[in-house]
């Protein structure tokens, strides 16, 4: 019997997760500036360490999308 596949490893699972780790860290980047940006916004309060931290996940989100990306280009790549 075939070993059941994680659901994480599904083409489809993955190309679901693309969009989620976009907007998430496009999100996250765009709040984060624009309490900098505009300091009558409520979250211009939020402490410098909040705003960084907020800048390193929106990055990382998006590189992570990016990457699922090319992965399920790949693997769509290979399956033809």
């Amino acid at each position: 019997a075939a070993a059941k596949q994680a659901i994480y490893e599904r083409l489809q699972f993955r190309r679901t997760l693309i969009p989620i780790l976009l907007t998430g860290g496009a999100l996250l980047l765009g709040v984060s500036i624009w309490s900098r940006i505009a300091p009558e916004n409520a979250l211009a309060g939020l402490g410098g360490g909040v705003i960084a931290t907020m800048i390193a996940v929106g990055v990382v989100l998006v590189l992570l999308g990016v990457l699922n990306m090319l992965h399920v280009k790949h693997d769509l790549d290979a399956a033809r």
